[in-house]
């Protein structure tokens, strides 16, 4: 059987359903939104507070910073106040070090000086001693002194003598050369007498021809008249008589004077 058709009057649900949809949408959109805002807003938080903390580090680290700054500050001026301590204690080392070279100089000056003191002072006793001596010496010679010059004062009295030489010995058909020895040089008594320094007796030429011309000549001698303070002067003449080959002979005198050879004159031929 067909269902019939129901003619009367209905109530339509679409308005409201359309406001309910709305509804929902707008709340749907609000809580979205809230949602949304309430994100946000934990972002901010979250955010600020990441940005807080960065803060706290960041303030933490100034303050850090500033400690750290002041502790190097101080780090320095205590280096400085060191470095300066440093310089003084070595300027101190160095007077040190010096006042001790001084003193160590001083000292060794101080040690020398008295070595050379007691140097001195021995040196000084040593020629007191010689002085002693001496002033002893010089007494005795002041007393040979007035000896002698009584004695020259005795012989100034006395005329001076002559010494008369008389041959002695063999040989008396030898022509003698007399050659006078004295204590300090020789005098040649031939021809014109000649002063012979005993010093340089090889040297003189008169002397040395005179010793070759002998030694040529068999029947001629050198005689030499020897005094009493000669006697070192007839024996280095007498060697040089013999280095060349020279006859000789001696004759002491024991008497001061003049020499008279007249006893040995003879005619030459």
């Amino acid at each position: 059987m067909a269902k019939r058709r129901d003619d009367s009057p209905g109530i339509s649900l679409f308005p409201f359903l359309s406001i309910l949809a709305c509804t929902i949408g707008v709340l749907t959109l609000m809580i979205a939104a809230m949602t949304l805002s309430q994100v946000a807003v934990d972002q901010k938080d979250q955010n600020d507070e990441q940005a807080q903390k960065r803060l706290d580090k960041y303030r933490a680290a100034q303050e850090r910073t500033r400690k750290a700054t002041e502790e190097i500050q101080t780090l320095e001026a205590r280096l400085d106040e060191a470095t300066a301590l440093a310089a003084e204690l070595e300027k101190l080392r160095r007077e040190f070090q010096a006042r001790s070279e001084a003193a160590a100089k001083a000292l060794a000056e101080a040690k020398t000086r008295r070595d050379q003191r007691e140097i001195l002072l021995a040196q000084a006793q040593e020629l007191q001693k010689q002085a002693a001596a001496r002033q002893a010496e010089q007494e005795k010679l002041q007393k040979e002194i007035e000896s002698l010059k009584a004695e020259l004062a005795r012989r100034k009295d006395v005329q001076e003598g002559v010494v008369q030489v008389h041959p002695g010995g063999t040989g008396t058909d030898i022509q003698g050369c007399f050659i006078e020895c004295a204590a300090s040089h020789l005098v040649i008594h031939e021809g014109e007498p000649a002063v012979v320094k005993r010093d340089e007796m090889d040297k003189d030429a008169r002397l040395v021809a005179l010793l070759d011309r002998i030694a040529r000549q068999p029947d001629r001698a050198v005689i030499f008249l020897v005094r009493s303070d000669a006697v070192y002067t007839y024996q280095l003449a007498a060697r040089l008589a013999r280095s060349h080959y020279a006859r000789h002979g001696k004759l002491p005198i024991h008497r001061e004077g003049k020499l008279d050879l007249s006893l040995f004159k003879k005619d030459k031929k």
